[in-house]
């Protein structure tokens, strides 16, 4: 459409021979020619787009700080027009007057800055940034997955990483987790490489397959897919996770050391779909996004996780140092993992093929039970003790030194309790009969009775004793 055009349809004036002319004719009244009052084009479009936001979400804008400059700019521009210089001629067309006004109250009040910023959240949070992210990853997936290069690709990777069949499906399951956007949340695996070794290229291989999944032709371009578990979290009003713009992120050292405060909900998150948005100075947006996440870390994974078993995170565990290649041929391959990677079986049933994994809680439990096994006086006290019953406290007391430990060790101690002597007594409360007790302990390490000097003993429980984990 012409400059003409666009002022007939926002005047609704009907075309008489051209625009051109209808334009002239209707101007003839208020004595001034179009090129005094008619602003520039992208004025028009704006407000033949009824506003700013339509506009916007009508154009292909690659980022959140472009749409804020040009939402800026657009006021300069406004403001500058010489269409709008002289005062009588505001309301000759009265869309573009009031649109005229608009900006000019919001630079007179000094707001050009937080009007953009609201403008720009609202549409880039709102709808632009996922369609930003499928076009970016359009031609990525384009290719049709081919088997024989996949199992070729898988080769390659054994050879230069040595990663097992069970850590290059589960990389292929996140991938295809990734790629398939329809799945459950509930399903959701997060992948997680840890190990205490170094130079095991963890973060690069994980910083490659998250640069793939998004689209992007090399690993330098991490730094836009990277985050804290703060943001991705929201634990301040305003936070926009990044994930918002992306079909996964990297976590790399992002576990705190204590995650019991917000452990319950860190698992709600990873199995959620979608977030509120807080824009600021403006109302919340709720934001379709997918929480596909790999972590990486040089702990293991038991010392974050707080309940006894896990099933939202696959560990990955590079043990060696893999073969030296460049990093252009570290990304091509793992860009080729992703493109020809494809479900080996229904997501339900994939999943079910990934192990739990045991937490803090668990790991504290096995060593609570050894200690109760190994202890140096323990089973010769209960034994010498004649009691028919022994409560929970006597185990406090062996263990930790008081019969009233924290609570988080009181309940690790008695789990350990149970799984050692079986249900109490009476089921929910903490006795057991004193044979019972003693026939497991004896039981659990028959060996340990037959044949051994007190020496022996003693040796056995100050090994074993070693490091509490209370």
């Amino acid at each position: 459409m012409t400059p003409h055009e666009k002022i007939c349809e926002i005047m609704g004036w009907e075309i008489i021979g051209s625009a051109e002319h209808t334009v002239k004719s209707e101007l003839e009244a208020f004595g001034v020619s179009p090129e005094r009052v008619i602003p520039d084009e992208l004025i028009l479009d704006v407000v033949l787009a009824n506003g700013i936001k339509n506009y916007v979400l009508q154009h292909n804008f690659g980022s959140l700080q472009e749409i804020e400059q040009f939402i800026f700019d657009l006021f300069k521009r406004t403001l500058n027009s010489r269409a709008f210089a002289n005062p009588k001629h505001i309301n000759i067309f009265p869309m573009l007057g009031n649109f005229f006004i608009y900006c000019q109250r919001i630079d007179r009040n000094g707001k050009k800055d937080k009007e953009a910023s609201i403008i720009a959240e609202t549409c880039w949070y709102g709808e632009l940034a996922e369609k930003r992210l499928q076009q970016r990853t359009a031609e990525m997936f384009s290719i049709e997955p081919n088997e024989e290069i996949f199992r070729q690709t898988v080769s390659k990777i054994k050879e230069i990483w040595r990663y097992s069949d069970y850590e290059i499906d589960a990389i292929r399951y996140f991938v295809c987790q990734v790629k398939k956007h329809d799945i459950m949340p509930q399903l959701n695996k997060s992948l997680f490489f840890q190990s205490t070794e170094k130079n095991t290229g963890k973060t690069t291989v994980a910083s490659s397959i998250i640069c793939a999944l998004n689209g992007e032709n090399f690993i330098d371009s991490i730094g836009k897919y990277s985050s804290t578990l703060g943001l991705e979290m929201q634990y301040n009003t305003h936070d926009k996770p990044k994930v918002i713009g992306a079909n996964a992120i990297l976590l790399d050292e992002q576990m705190p050391a204590d995650t019991k405060k917000m452990y319950g909900q860190l698992k709600s998150m990873l199995t959620s779909r979608g977030c509120t948005v807080n824009i600021k100075f403006g109302a919340q947006v709720n934001v379709d996004c997918r929480r596909n996440y790999i972590l990486a870390s040089n702990y293991h994974i038991s010392e974050f996780i707080k309940d006894d078993k896990e099933r939202r995170f696959v560990t990955i565990n590079p043990q060696c140092k893999p073969k030296q290649i460049s990093f252009e041929e570290v990304f091509d391959i793992w860009k080729t993992f992703c493109q020809h990677a494809t479900p080996k079986k229904p997501f339900p049933e994939w999943y079910l093929d990934f192990e739990f994994i045991d937490g803090k809680f668990t790991k504290d439990v096995n060593e609570a039970k050894d200690n109760i096994l190994y202890h140096n006086y323990l089973l010769e006290e209960i034994e010498n003790s004649k009691k028919h019953q022994i409560t929970v406290g006597t185990f406090y007391k062996a263990l930790t030194g008081t019969q009233t430990p924290q609570s988080d060790v009181k309940r690790t101690i008695k789990q350990a309790c149970l799984e050692l002597f079986g249900e109490t007594i009476v089921k929910g409360q903490s006795t057991w009969y004193a044979k019972d007790v003693i026939m497991a302990i004896k039981s659990a390490q028959p060996d340990m009775y037959s044949g051994l000097t007190d020496e022996d003993f003693k040796d056995i429980n100050n090994k074993k004793n070693d490091g509490l984990p209370f």
